[in-house]
């Protein structure tokens, strides 16, 4: 194979060409370095919000249950006291009757 050899006037465009190249990469290498640090930011900022996604979900799970015993409660309430007025009714119709009747 065969040496050939370049003038200087070709050595230095060469020279130049890689320096531009080499700048546009220094730039593009400072480019990655800031979506880097975003992107650690934002994955920080997701755990965070997964932790508290989390914390909310169990404190939503702790409150349904705390409304269904208040539901639950309401509900027997009401439960007795439709019975204590019906066996109100019951026993003043029975009294009255009973006091229709002579014996």
């Amino acid at each position: 194979m065969e040496d050939t050899f370049i003038t200087r006037r070709e050595f230095e465009e060469y020279q130049k060409r890689l320096e531009d190249k080499k700048a546009g990469w220094d730039a593009d290498l400072a480019d990655v370095r800031v979506e880097v640090k975003e992107l650690r930011k934002l994955n920080t900022s997701v755990a965070e919000l997964a932790q508290s996604m989390k914390t909310m979900a169990s404190e939503l799970q702790r409150q349904g249950g705390r409304l269904e015993a208040i539901e639950k409660r309401d509900g027997e309430m009401w439960r007795k006291f439709i019975g204590y007025a019906l066996t109100a009714l019951i026993t003043a119709v029975v009294t009255f009757f009973f006091s229709k009747i002579r014996i």
